[in-house]
């Protein structure tokens, strides 16, 4: 597929830290809905208290219905978000990469305070990171719409990360989503091996995923009580 859609820490390691962790990473494997998903090169036993896993080099391979197995390089953005779902939240891999291998896209249903869809999307060629989340339960009729984009404004005013925004849904009314986007290109490692010193720690998927639920929290609060 193309580039996915959506509505949809300096590490330093000893190099023989890395030989070890290649040879104790055979066994991972993770199972998504799509199909059985197996992630190699990942340490699933590793502690969040260690600091991020090292870096080596990792492939994912999916089960298709049709039994035939797609194995995909994980890249480096794409290896800290998976780093970030099994040592941070503890999830199996679900991520979707893209065919060539650039482009990957993590969603995750949360009944947190409110209901919401949760998505990561990182695009390895422009070294962006792209998180979402969407509510859906309290839609913006078209007669509220120019009352709720003034909240809107205000409220964004207020963050110093990410914003809300408004964007149409299935019907006439209108969708609430929060987005934020980061660029690292340059800083995240450019070994087509995966195997230096250097990556992003996936404690920065962990403050932006903290940072936009406190915001749509707070946000979706304000807006039942303007949609009343």
């Amino acid at each position: 597929m193309g580039k996915l859609q959506f509505i949809q820490d300096t590490v330093t390691r000893l190099d023989d830290l890395y030989a070890l962790a290649k040879d104790q990473a055979k066994s991972g494997s993770a199972t998504n809905k799509k199909g059985k998903q197996k992630s190699k090169g990942n340490d699933d036993s590793h502690s969040i208290s260690e600091g991020p896993p090292p870096v080596f080099p990792m492939t994912q391979s999916a089960t298709l219905e049709d039994g035939s197995i797609v194995n995909k390089r994980v890249k480096p953005l794409t290896y800290s978000l998976m780093s970030w779902l099994k040592n941070y939240m503890g999830l199996p891999d679900s991520i979707d990469i893209s065919d060539d291998e650039n482009h990957a896209q993590l969603e995750i249903s949360l009944d947190d305070d409110y209901e919401f869809k949760c998505y990561f999307n990182t695009d390895e060629i422009a070294g962006i990171i792209g998180f979402y989340i969407y509510h859906f339960d309290d839609l913006v009729p078209e007669e509220k719409v120019a009352e709720i984009k003034e909240l809107i404004l205000s409220k964004n005013i207020e963050h110093v990360t990410g914003q809300v925004q408004l964007i149409a849904s299935s019907t006439s009314a209108q969708a609430v989503r929060y987005y934020h986007g980061v660029c690292v290109k340059g800083i995240a490692s450019e070994d087509p091996d995966y195997c230096g010193e250097f990556q992003i720690s996936p404690q920065l998927y962990q403050n932006m995923f903290e940072q936009g639920l406190e915001i749509m929290n707070s946000f979706v609060q304000e807006l039942k009580e303007a949609l009343e």
